[in-house]
């Protein structure tokens, strides 16, 4: 059994008859998901700080997606010296060193591997949208079932051989069982005319190329084993943090790893329907920008996923606009707290309708000064099962709540770079021999 952890602080109160109390949030309360609200600069990255920080001393295992890269420069420099060990560092800009993250990996679960072929074709569905189409999507989820499959681990490398070289596909069909794939590559891609088959892996081909001729991102998403596991990561309370950077990555290469980052996740939360509810341990998945990194597992899969498997959300964005519109209503039946800074007019009405303001204009929430935020939760009532609504209630949010730690940064970034990452040179050998065999 998991000791409970200690509330969670966000403020203090600056209610009307409720001034400079400190506000914190239960950690069962927290197990049904948080989404956060505002505008650039009002004050959501020093709240993330903050709850990401308590939950590093608390000793819970989170995961941090960062499109922006400033969160977790500010993290490294906060990491416990007892929690250095749990760290895994992953910034795709480190032009001398990897960190691998293979989709293509067989999953921890039995009979997930549909799974994760299914939310690998919805990435690059969403990601290629403008030149989708269904001979397209049967390539490339026929292409993913046959790799997924391999008793030795392949990666997205390998997409480009098998489409083009006979013998290596041969090789590969071998080792599948699955009928309907067989089907298809020996009854059907294989008897194709070759002008005809080029034309049709064309666009393939160059999707697959665009991302695979990126030296940053071949290195991570090319190798055949994952630097870890993340079931064990989930598990064992380990510390996952995610430097995205779009200004050194590109949007395109940072949605795509986010989104890669959050489908493994997912995956290795399902696999734990192999041991009891009250043993998995607790994991928090934390997502700057979030519209960013759902290109996989969509917000309402994984929202009805995740909490029985005590995966725990807290998302955070802009403007609710940001989100896909399927995802709106998603977010706010399943968030039992939702948190507001300063947001824009369209927001400000959807959120007053969703804090039940009926006295308050919606101009409140657009002139929230900076720091300052409306808080509406469901806690635990007195008989400890039925949730009951509180608030909103307008929090002053705490500063940085903790002073860095001597050399913290440097002793995390070493520490896990010479356990998970392997020199990016050594990498690029390996996967020049695999292409040119």
């Amino acid at each position: 059994m998991q000791p409970t952890p200690l509330p969670l602080p966000i403020g203090t109160t600056d209610d009307t008859f409720d001034r400079g109390r400190v506000f914190t949030i239960l950690a069962e309360d927290r197990r049904k998901h948080m989404a956060i609200f505002g505008k650039s600069g009002v004050g959501k990255s020093t709240l993330l700080r903050n709850m990401i920080v308590w939950d590093l001393r608390e000793g819970l295992g989170v995961t941090v997606l960062d499109p922006h890269g400033g969160l977790i420069e500010d993290l490294l420099d906060c990491i416990p010296s007892d929690r250095t060990n749990d760290v895994v560092y992953f910034s795709p800009k480190d032009r001398t060193r990897a960190v691998s993250v293979n989709i293509l990996e067989p999953p921890a679960a039995d009979g997930h591997e549909t799974l994760a072929v299914s939310y690998l074709i919805s990435i690059f569905k969403k990601i290629w949208g403008d030149s989708w189409g269904p001979r397209m999507e049967d390539i490339l989820r026929n292409s993913a079932f046959a790799l997924i499959e391999q008793p030795e681990p392949v990666s997205l490398v390998a997409l480009p051989k098998l489409l083009t070289d006979p013998d290596y596909r041969k090789k590969i069909l071998e080792r599948v069982s699955n009928p309907v794939v067989l089907a298809y590559f020996r009854d059907e891609y294989d008897k194709w005319p070759a002008s005809f088959r080029q034309e049709a892996i064309q666009p393939v081909l160059n999707k697959a190329r665009a991302f695979l001729v990126n030296p940053l991102l071949r290195a991570i998403i090319g190798q055949a084993r994952s630097s870890f596991d993340f079931r064990w990561l989930m598990d064992k309370s380990k510390i996952l943090l995610c430097d995205l950077s779009k200004g050194a990555l590109g949007e395109d290469v940072s949605s795509l790893l986010g989104s890669l980052i959050v489908t493994k996740i997912l995956l290795a939360a399902l696999s734990r329907q192999d041991i009891p509810e009250e043993e998995r341990v607790p994991h928090l998945l934390y997502a700057d920008e979030v519209q960013n990194f759902i290109h996989g597992a969509d917000l309402p899969t994984i929202f009805s996923e995740a909490r029985k498997y005590r995966l725990t959300l807290v998302i955070a964005t802009q403007t609710i606009n940001q989100l896909p519109r399927e995802s709106v209503d998603v977010v706010f039946g399943n968030c039992a707290t939702v948190m507001s800074f300063r947001v824009g007019g369209e927001d400000a009405e959807a959120l007053k309708r969703e804090f039940v303001m009926t006295t308050l204009p919606a101009s409140e929430l657009q002139d929230m000064p900076d720091y300052k935020l409306y808080l509406r939760t469901l806690m635990l009532a007195e008989d400890g099962r039925r949730s009951r609504p509180t608030g909103p209630h307008i929090i002053d949010t705490f500063p940085p709540m903790t002073t860095p730690e001597a050399n913290s940064k440097e002793r995390v970034i070493r520490t896990s770079l010479e356990r998970y990452a392997r020199p990016r040179a050594e990498v690029e050998e390996k996967i020049n021999r695999f292409l040119s065999r």
